[in-house]
């Protein structure tokens, strides 16, 4: 899955594999859940996905999610409400959508551009 999606990553979750290999069976149908739920912020700078998704992966938590990413809560902060205003789907809204959606970029960031590849 991970060569399919042209991923540069070694090593993945199980958990994240088994979710995404479902979802990404369908390139287009992901391109279109990826730009429909993030908006903008599909291509947006990663500092912002990657804080918003470590944001909900850490519970919503500002202070354990500023732990993992080595940044200041602050930061943290600043960056999950730029993302958020960015995103089509708010996190608040739809946590589960949003999460998924950045982890797909996560494993192949071309998948959100709006120009096909």
């Amino acid at each position: 899955m991970v060569i399919r999606l042209g991923s540069d990553r070694r090593f993945t979750p199980y958990a994240d594999v088994e979710l995404i290999d479902a979802l990404t069976k369908d390139r287009a149908g992901a391109r279109r859940f990826v730009i429909n739920t993030l908006g903008p912020l599909a291509e947006a700078d990663t500092a912002l996905r990657q804080a918003l998704l470590t944001y909900v992966q850490c519970g919503f938590n500002t202070t354990r999610a500023a732990a993992n990413l080595y940044a200041h809560r602050n930061t943290v902060e600043r960056r999950v409400s730029r993302a958020n205003e960015l995103s089509a789907v708010k996190v608040e809204e739809n946590p589960t959508h949003v999460a998924v959606a950045l982890l797909l970029l996560d494993l192949a960031p071309d998948i959100g551009s709006t120009v096909p590849s």
